[in-house]
């Protein structure tokens, strides 16, 4: 399962469920708050009341303020659906005039970020944090109304089953964790074009300082930061020893090679950079041969330089395809 449901999951007896477990969630918030500004009272407004996907994100909330010494004051209760009426609710819970220096109020969702906004132009000094991202965040984030998004990653609630329903099909393995956490992920800059260009063309592998990593985008994260809440997972069984530590963005495009390859259609070649330069050589022809029988195409490559002391940290990170450098090969 994934989302929402982590308690009828377990009773469902299902292996494994993907979301943010909200609770954790608004601590981690109330923890990153305090972490980047500076105030002695705070507030969790929650904009839909018995909601209790909120109402636990507002707890966990109330317990990072506890356990770090912060004044607690409880729920802005908002249920009006227009502008003013949120605004003069929020006012009625503060009860202060004045700039509303030392506040800290945490946003359960976006739908209250407009409202907290004008709240701001009354009250200049609180300090707000926000749960979801949308665009009206990405522009308070640059301005420095709001300090951070929180994102539960929806995109990687959906990628990550993929792979661990086909892991646990072709293995008979699952992870001891029944949550796999995909977030919360705290969003704290918008994101770069390169970012959104990812997002748009629906998350391919995305280059990076060299290296082809997913990467956040606009819609799911932005500029983001990672917490402590996803922990690595261990497998049931321990024979044949194997590893699959989920983190909150995929560090690599996780399907197999070959499909990678024949979707961008031509094979990267890890080779020395003579070789790369000369075109000439058994390792050139090792490189053809595999594009000729992937493509039918013996010219279907591109070489890619590598250095002897990086090339196994190079073909992990996805930059080559195929690493042919002196190192032996096999019939398998």
């Amino acid at each position: 399962s994934i989302n929402a449901g982590y308690e009828k999951s377990k009773k469902l007896n299902l292996i494994h469920h993907i979301g943010m477990l909200e609770k954790d969630a608004g601590y981690q918030a109330g923890k990153k708050m305090v972490k980047l500004s500076t105030f002695d009272k705070a507030m969790c407004w929650n904009h839909i009341p018995g909601l209790s996907v909120l109402d636990d994100r507002c707890k966990g909330f109330e317990q990072a303020m506890g356990e770090l010494g912060i004044e607690y004051l409880g729920q802005i209760l908002v249920q009006e659906s227009n502008m003013n009426g949120s605004v003069s609710a929020a006012e009625r819970a503060v009860n202060e005039t004045g700039d509303w220096g030392g506040y800290g109020i945490l946003l359960t969702g976006r739908a209250s970020i407009p409202a907290a906004l004008e709240l701001k132009k009354r009250h200049s000094s609180f300090v707000i944090g926000s749960f979801d991202i949308c665009s009206s965040l990405y522009d308070s984030l640059e301005t420095g109304d709001i300090l951070f998004g929180v994102d539960h990653q929806p995109y990687l609630q959906g990628y990550l089953p993929i792979s661990i329903l086909t892991h646990a099909v072709a293995s008979k393995q699952s992870l001891l964790d029944h949550s796999i956490k995909s977030g919360p992920r705290f969003v704290i800059a918008p994101p770069t074009d390169q970012e959104s260009a990812c997002e748009d063309r629906h998350f391919p592998v995305c280059p990076v300082e060299g290296k082809s990593i997913f990467v956040s985008s606009r819609s799911p994260t932005g500029t983001s930061q990672p917490t402590s809440s996803m922990q690595p997972s261990v497998f049931r069984t321990v024979n044949p020893p194997l590893s699959m530590q989920p983190s909150f963005v995929p560090s690599f495009d996780m399907r197999p090679t070959l499909e990678i390859v024949q979707i961008r259609g031509y094979v990267r070649c890890g080779l020395s950079n003579a070789t790369v330069k000369s075109q000439e050589g058994f390792l050139v022809d090792l490189c053809r041969a595999v594009a000729a029988v992937i493509f039918g195409n013996p010219e279907s490559f591109v070489g890619v330089p590598v250095m002897s002391s990086t090339r196994f940290e190079q073909l992990n990170g996805r930059e080559v395809d195929l690493l042919l450098y002196g190192d032996t090969h096999t019939i398998e």
